[in-house]
């Protein structure tokens, strides 16, 4: 339904400014970790860009394949892979913000039936495209929350729920 399409693209939007704001954040509140023993402000940082290269290519597949396998990732193998020290913030903001745009090219020109569009995730099984967005949605909102709490010099603690 459209209602659950403008959340998805509503969440988009707002991760977008929630992101570059925290690329703007000062490096040593984003060194410091969001709990004992957890990543940094900036790890979590790279990791939303890494997702993001990430779930713009799931996105590609699901739009342009029929029912496309897409693989899961290891998002600690990745932190210890890609995230090194001298990793450019810049580079990585100006390479999110590039995604991001193409990514809200694509769902601004998504007809109603493309949303339905699916993918066999190797871990999660079928997934429309629009599952897969609102995933994506959450993801980066939930790590967003954990990078804002490093900046803002607290502990993150996971909402039950």
């Amino acid at each position: 339904p459209a209602t659950i399409t403008a959340t998805v693209v509503a969440g988009l939007e707002r991760s977008a400014a929630a992101v570059g704001a925290a690329f703007a954040a000062d490096p040593a509140a984003l060194a410091r970790p969001y709990a004992a023993g957890k990543w940094t402000g900036r790890q979590m940082l790279l990791h939303i860009v890494d997702c993001e290269s990430a779930f713009l290519d799931r996105v590609k597949r699901t739009l342009a394949d029929a029912k496309p396998l897409l693989w899961a990732l290891d998002p600690d193998r990745w932190n210890a892979r890609l995230v090194f020290p001298n990793r450019s913030l810049l580079v990585s903001k100006q390479l999110f913000d590039a995604q991001r745009a193409l990514l809200n090219e694509f769902v601004s020109s998504l007809a109603a039936d493309e949303w339905q569009r699916c993918a066999v995730h190797n871990e999660a099984g079928k997934l429309s495209l629009h599952d897969l967005l609102a995933k994506f949605v959450s993801h980066t909102e939930h790590h967003l929350e954990q990078v804002e709490a490093t900046i803002a010099g607290r502990t993150w603690i996971a909402q039950s729920g």
